[in-house]
């Protein structure tokens, strides 16, 4: 059995992002288990200070990466950036330097957004940092605006 672990990139407790990855088990392949990582937002900020015996959910946190397969993170955008409670969790995650639980995972990004960009500038982010932590990112479309239908020709 395939293990996969959700990140929700939103603490809003309707968040579009939660119910979307809320939605994924029922579609996901036969022997394949998604779970939905719900404590990011009891992780404290990042300090190096806290490496050598970081606190119970920074634990967690790696526990369920290191555990998983493959990860999907759905992100909202934030003034044209991840949320700070992701970036904040992915610093932990790449944490201690060389002794990261992130290389080698492959990772799928989303969003579910009402606007009109659709958070294409945070998955944008997402994938810069997922490539310097080498982490796989599955590809894809990378928005979900339709393409724009063709000019007309205009004769001088």
């Amino acid at each position: 059995m395939s293990r996969v672990l959700a990140l929700s990139g939103s603490l809003r407790a309707a968040s579009y992002h939660t119910q979307l990855l809320s939605c994924l088990q029922p579609l996901a392949p036969e022997g394949m288990h998604l779970s939905l990582f719900s404590g990011l937002g009891e992780l404290p900020h990042f300090s190096e200070d806290l490496e050598t015996d970081p606190p119970v959910p920074v634990r967690e946190l790696w526990q369920a990466i290191a555990d998983a397969d493959g990860l999907i993170i759905a992100t909202p955008e934030y003034n044209g950036a991840i949320p700070g409670v992701l970036k904040n969790a992915l610093d932990w995650a790449s944490r201690p330097r060389g002794a990261s639980v992130l290389p080698g995972h492959a990772a799928m990004v989303l969003s579910a957004s009402p606007g009109l960009f659709g958070g294409i500038r945070a998955q944008a982010q997402l994938r810069e940092m997922f490539a310097l932590l080498n982490v796989y990112v599955v590809g894809g479309p990378h928005h979900s605006r339709r393409p724009h239908p063709p000019r007309p020709h205009h004769r001088s």
